[in-house]
């Protein structure tokens, strides 16, 4: 009992590996549709191979396009988007 106890006291909680930074990162995406996340800056870089440069762990980049997708299953991530998607405040355009 004390074990957990501390074990849930000194926690991170926080996505900081890379298979937890990947599947907490998955959600917005899963959210708007697509797992593709662009990233427009590599393709302004001067060095080969630059997407590499600006994909992080847990992540792969996308043939023939400047963007990355996630490598990791969408078991987790699906159910955390749709308690965010439930859980979310209205925007300030929708309330009237």
């Amino acid at each position: 009992m004390a074990i957990g106890i501390i074990g849930i006291a000194n926690n991170s909680w926080g996505a900081g590996a890379s298979d937890s930074y990947a599947y907490v990162s998955q959600m917005d995406p899963l959210r708007g549709g697509s797992l593709k996340v662009s990233i427009a800056m590599a393709a302004d870089v001067p060095w080969p191979n630059a997407l590499a440069t600006f994909t992080p762990f847990g992540y792969a980049a996308v043939a023939n396009e400047p963007a990355i997708t996630p490598i990791t299953g969408p078991g987790l991530p699906l159910p955390m988007a749709t308690f965010k998607t439930m859980a979310a405040r209205p925007s300030s355009s929708s309330c009237r």
